[in-house]
């Protein structure tokens, strides 16, 4: 990867967009449309999940090595 772009900082992206993902239906339901939550929620989760898997990757990794007793290959992360 680039010097300045992390797994991390990518991660904190995703969750951002995520998150923004709900400005058009919550702006859609002040004005009065009606409005079906599903494609939001979709891009909220497309983006907060893996969002929070790159930035909590070394965490789950460790979590995982103490549930299933066995170490997780290092030089994939």
């Amino acid at each position: 990867m680039c010097q300045g772009i992390t797994r991390k900082r990518i991660g904190a992206l995703l969750i951002f967009l995520g998150v923004l993902a709900w400005a058009p239906y919550f702006y859609l339901k002040f004005i009065g449309e009606e409005v079906t939550v599903t494609p939001f929620l979709a891009a909220h989760l497309s983006g907060v999940l893996p969002g929070f898997v790159l930035r909590r990757w070394d965490t789950l990794r460790e979590l995982g090595n103490r549930l299933f007793g066995r170490k997780i290959n290092k030089s994939r992360s």
